[in-house]
């Protein structure tokens, strides 16, 4: 039959290479993008921003996770400062409200729901710093903090942003009407905004490029701010992994079709079967 010919003719070197070619195919994964997570809780303020490379991209999640209602302007999340190993070039190109999030005003007894997406006329974004809170070097922001000015918006806008709250990012256990005179009527983003950037060096290793990350809050760096670590805090270093493990879905079957493979070519060379592990392949001058 085919199989047996082809079992006959292919030198058992040549068997062995192809089983391993099978178990390091079938147990390959693709390359996901690297997420980095910094977070902060402070009393009612806690938030969290995710970093996240993808070749020469980058994106930033900022979300204002407090399960608190958010009452006041300097409740509101504003700014955001980081620093990135080497000072690469970034270039932000879209400021975006995520889904499940959403731009809402409140009068102080009704929200009403803005349906705008697109926030990159809102919020600036700036590079090489100096002075910012923290000692990052870039910066994102929906208020000016004196650091900000319209030049710096991610998109051209007619509104003069940056300034005042508008398009800061409330709590998510924020009720949209409670908030005091210094919200009302203005559009507030609930609660998660996303900004992406080009430029980043390809193979930037986030865990050890980004520092200095800190979260601004209110209208001027004098307000509320606080620097962001791992989402649990400082951890302990996780213990050693065991000796045996269940393993991963894939290679049970690469196993598996290496032993069909093997179990072929030793029904076809039934002399090479009762020989020992080590000298389990016929030698190359018994080969017909």
């Amino acid at each position: 039959m085919r199989s047996d010919n082809f079992v006959r003719t292919v030198k058992p070197n040549t068997l062995a290479v192809m089983c391993a070619m099978f178990a390091v195919g079938l147990g390959a994964k693709p390359r996901r993008g690297h997420a980095e997570i910094f977070s902060f809780s402070s009393g009612n303020a806690a938030a969290s921003a995710s970093f996240t490379a993808s070749g020469s991209l980058l994106t930033v999640t900022l979300t204002n996770v407090s399960k608190a209602d958010t009452l006041v302007p300097s409740d509101v999340l504003t700014g955001l400062f980081f620093s990135i190993a080497g000072n690469p070039n970034l270039t932000a190109v879209a400021a975006t409200v995520p889904s499940g999030s959403y731009v809402f005003t409140t009068n102080g007894k009704t929200a009403t729901t803005l349906g705008t997406t697109d926030v990159g006329n809102q919020w600036a974004y700036r590079s090489g710093i100096s002075g910012a809170p923290g000692g990052g070097t870039y910066g994102l922001g929906a208020a000016g903090f004196n650091i900000f000015g319209p030049h710096n918006l991610i998109e051209s806008g007619s509104a003069p942003s940056p300034g005042g709250v508008d398009y800061g990012v409330v709590s998510a256990g924020d009720s949209n009407v409670t908030g005091n005179g210094g919200l009302q009527g203005r559009p507030l983003i609930d609660h998660s905004v996303q900004f992406t950037f080009t430029g980043l060096p390809v193979g930037t290793d986030l865990t050890t490029a980004l520092s200095d990350v800190v979260f601004q809050y209110g209208t001027s760096c004098s307000e509320p701010n606080y620097p962001g670590g791992p989402p649990q805090g400082p951890q302990q270093p996780p213990p050693p992994p065991p000796t045996s493990s269940v393993p991963e879905p894939a290679t049970p079957l690469a196993v598996g079709l290496a032993l069909l493979v093997l179990g072929l070519y030793f029904s076809a060379r039934p002399g090479c079967a009762a020989r020992s592990l080590a000298s389990s392949f016929c030698p190359a001058s018994g080969i017909q």
